[in-house]
């Protein structure tokens, strides 16, 4: 039947993952695994979810739904044996199973960590952070230019801080970097981006260390603005965290990704790719709107598609009927363990599975569409997106 045809691509279509957090180290599984008693308070039941289908996928044993440290000693076992073959055989083993052909994950805005991270295996690409370029390191109490220049050493003026940006953009794509994360909205400071002109900007920025903090906020925007146009100039796609944070260190509202509407619409970049993370979770309706009527936003499922199954299905069945198949790109937001990255590839096939195969059967796509969805959101609109072909 076409659903036995649209299930099958689903779990297994070659994909590109636009999001994972490589380090350096490996954990041991057993750091991760979840105590019994533990359960009841358990915030981030997903990560245990994703790991429990992890050891189930590479090591066929069943753990239950969730990596308890009372597992079965094999699954132990198992997953030592893997690391003792070394990070890259551990990660390419994970890369296989998981049928991940190229893999981008996160570097600093230096690039002090991008040839470590490239060296995990030759389809690594890498996005570069932006935010701390432009926030600085301030201690508490300290001004926001104090935090500046302990980055960047003495900023005379506001231009010596944007040659910096274009400097560090302009140095990229040698690195393997392949688009710019945005995770201002991790930092307490929202996604609602100031528009100043330049003389006010520059102004701001006279104000030296009695800048106010809407003052920091105009120049800490204006400088993003400038790496936007030294992305554009060099083909690289901003991708912007929105939505839900793993950790409380900022306002949920503030995270929404209609705030960056203004942006993502000015003429300035309308040849510049912008991919909203997380699918904007909880601001689903809202993410659908950018992603159907700008042809610039690209909606990245990341996290979401693991982290709330239930709104899931309901986020990606509204997408489908709404927003044109090429602005879609998958990313899985794993770990470093190999258990992460082929559980949360199981379970999101899984559920993408099924909900192409109820919008199949409810009429929404034909088969041929729901086949093609898959080859566009898996791997072609990635490699466009970010533009891997000869990188």
């Amino acid at each position: 039947m076409p659903e036995t045809d649209v299930r099958n691509a689903a779990l297994t279509h070659p994909r590109v993952d636009t999001h994972a957090h490589l380090h350096t180290d490996l954990p041991s599984l057993e750091s991760r695994a979840v105590a019994p008693e533990a359960l009841d308070a358990l915030e981030t039941p997903y990560n245990a979810r994703s790991l429990a289908a992890g050891c189930e996928a590479l090591y066929g044993v069943p753990v239950g739904p969730v990596l308890r440290i009372d597992a079965p000693e094999e699954i132990f076992e198992r997953a030592a044996a893997l690391r003792a073959l070394g990070r890259e055989k551990t990660l390419a083993r994970a890369f296989e199973v998981a049928r991940i052909e190229t893999q981008l994950c996160f570097c600093d805005w230096r690039g002090s960590d991008a040839a470590a991270k490239r060296a995990i295996a030759p389809h690594v690409r890498l996005l570069a952070y932006i935010d701390q370029a432009v926030l600085g390191t301030p201690e508490p109490g300290e001004s926001y230019l104090a935090g500046l220049e302990r980055l960047h050493g003495p900023l005379a003026s506001l231009d010596a801080l944007l040659e910096i940006v274009d400097r560090t953009v302009d140095a990229w794509p040698a690195m393997g970097v392949v688009g710019m994360k945005v995770g201002l909205a991790y930092h307490g400071h929202g996604l609602a981006l100031r528009a100043a002109s330049p003389s006010e900007a520059e102004a701001a920025f006279a104000r030296g260390h009695e800048m106010s903090t809407g003052d920091a906020a105009v120049v800490r925007d204006f400088s993003l603005f400038r790496a936007f146009d030294a992305c554009l100039r060099n083909d690289l796609a901003v991708v912007i965290h929105t939505g839900c944070l793993a950790r409380p260190t900022a306002n949920i509202m503030d995270t929404n990704p209609a705030h960056l509407q203004g942006a993502m619409q000015d003429e300035r970049w309308r040849d510049l790719i912008f991919v909203l993370l997380h699918g904007g979770y909880p601001y689903i309706g809202e993410t659908a709107f950018l992603a159907a009527k700008l042809p610039n936003v690209v909606l990245d499922f990341t996290w979401i598609s693991w982290m709330t199954t239930a709104r899931f299905r309901l986020a990606l069945a509204e997408w489908l009927a709404q927003v044109p198949l090429t602005r879609f790109v998958w990313g899985s937001d794993s770990g470093p363990l190999p258990e992460s990255i082929v559980g949360i590839d199981r379970l999101s096939r899984r559920f993408i599975a099924g909900v192409l195969e109820d919008a199949v059967d409810d009429g929404m796509m034909d088969t041929a569409r729901a086949l093609r969805w898959v080859e566009l959101a898996y791997r072609e609109n990635a490699r466009r997106v970010f533009r891997l072909a000869g990188r």
